[in-house]
């Protein structure tokens, strides 16, 4: 019985990890199709196209890690965005935002 229990949560351990990594892997891509040219490699808002912008994108990382801010808040700017950044709504999910913000967070470790 424990050879099989051993086996069977080594297995389960095995998948969730895939899992974990396909939802990083996507937040990555995401981040990097949609967001660097403005906000750069890190979140920072020091993005090539956004250094031309008249208003310098926001710091996202900054933002994640702000009492000035929720969570909530920033996805709902994303999703419908303001006066200097485009809305997303129409392509990303609230999932896909989170995950986005994820990457952010691992980028800047």
């Amino acid at each position: 019985m424990k050879p099989l229990l051993v086996l069977s949560l080594t297995a389960l351990s095995i998948c969730l990890s895939h899992s974990v990594k396909a939802e990083q892997l996507r937040g990555q891509q995401l981040y990097q199709s949609l967001c660097t040219s403005c906000h750069g490699p890190k979140g920072h808002g020091d993005g090539i196209v956004g250094k031309a912008l008249p208003e310098q994108p926001g710091n996202i990382y900054q933002g994640l890690n702000s009492w000035l801010e929720s969570e909530a808040e920033l996805i709902d700017t994303v999703l419908n965005g303001n006066e200097g950044m485009p809305a997303w709504g129409s392509v990303l999910s609230e999932q896909e935002v989170k995950l986005i913000f994820t990457y952010i967070e691992q980028v800047n470790e």
